[in-house]
């Protein structure tokens, strides 16, 4: 993944790009508030975050392109392009499935556009009693992957592609990914205990936990991020408006809430922040426990307990 830059490299001008528009790193650090910057208003130092909420600017000076301001640090060399894609492949051998072996690649029924909960419970979609009876323990990671009609791709797609590829400029592709991976698990692991007979499928649970992991983040390193306000707000209501949707409906907010507790409880542990405080090792041990300490929970609860 040599093409994909961290923050580290943006310490050093691109080649033939003009020297002005890179923050040298003073001795000592950067105070809080004072930062570098270019004419985007965007900040590259070490000390630095990156912003979720501007484009990065271009090597070659020009106005960034509309999809780069929509969807900011957009590239085709990124894991979050690779998750879209192996999702898009997943949703149309879903579609077949359920054309060809079941009722239909889009059934009245679900409300989502797309295929039947016999076709998604088939796919891999999170059944508990499936888990626990039948030891498919897999159908914790498979639904991720799976999304139920077109409206659910396609709103999960603008999330994850609005927020995927800073995040995972931010943190790093590592850890982007066991973040995504992680909270998306928990996701299915609450839905698993709360929602027991529901077919459950879809990335909200991991990007919820994108999300609460972020909000740890934004805290801890809050003087460090540009556009911080900006993107506390958006957080705010991206959380609240999915919540609020999902009463009532179909929506599985034992899943949203699973990953957005887990996300949180990331962000103490898993990435990489900005300012280093003397209690941070303290920090990020109890946050490792807390972390592996909810998945043994809730599969003791799962395999251990009271079924149902």
């Amino acid at each position: 993944m040599a093409n994909i830059r961290t923050i580290r490299d943006f310490n050093q001008p691109a080649a033939g790009a003009p020297a002005s528009r890179y923050a040298a790193r003073p001795q000592g650090g950067v105070p809080p508030g004072q930062y570098g910057a270019d004419q985007y208003g965007q900040q590259y130092t070490e000390e630095s975050g990156i912003s979720m909420m501007a484009p990065a600017p271009r090597d070659d000076g020009s106005e960034p392109h509309l999809i780069e301001r929509i969807c900011p640090r957009i590239r085709p060399k990124a894991l979050t392009t690779v998750l879209c894609i192996i999702q898009i492949i997943i949703f149309i051998t879903t579609l077949i499935v359920g054309a060809s072996k079941f009722d239909g690649a889009f059934v009245k029924t679900n409300k989502m556009g797309g295929p039947s909960s016999t076709t998604l419970r088939y796919m891999g979609g999170k059944y508990t009693p499936d888990i626990r009876e039948n030891g498919e323990a897999w159908r914790l990671i498979t639904p991720i992957f799976l999304h139920a009609g077109l409206l659910h791709l396609a709103s999960n797609f603008f999330f994850q592609i609005r927020m995927g590829y800073g995040l995972e400029d931010r943190w790093g592709t590592l850890r982007f990914a066991a973040i995504y991976l992680g909270t998306g698990i928990s996701g299915c692991l609450w839905s698993a205990e709360f929602s027991p007979f529901s077919v459950s499928v879809g990335a909200s649970g991991a990007l919820f936990g994108l999300v609460g992991t972020d909000v740890t983040y934004l805290i801890y390193n809050w003087q460090q991020i540009p556009h911080r306000g900006m993107e506390a707000f958006m957080l705010g209501i991206v959380t609240i408006s999915t919540f609020l949707v999902g009463l009532g409906s179909d929506i599985d907010n034992y899943a949203h809430l699973g990953g957005l507790i887990q996300g949180l409880i990331a962000g103490l542990c898993i990435t990489n922040n900005i300012v280093q405080r003397s209690w941070e090792t303290w920090m990020k041990v109890v946050g490792y426990i807390l972390f592996f300490g909810m998945y043994l929970l809730f599969f003791l609860t799962i395999y251990v307990g009271n079924p149902y």
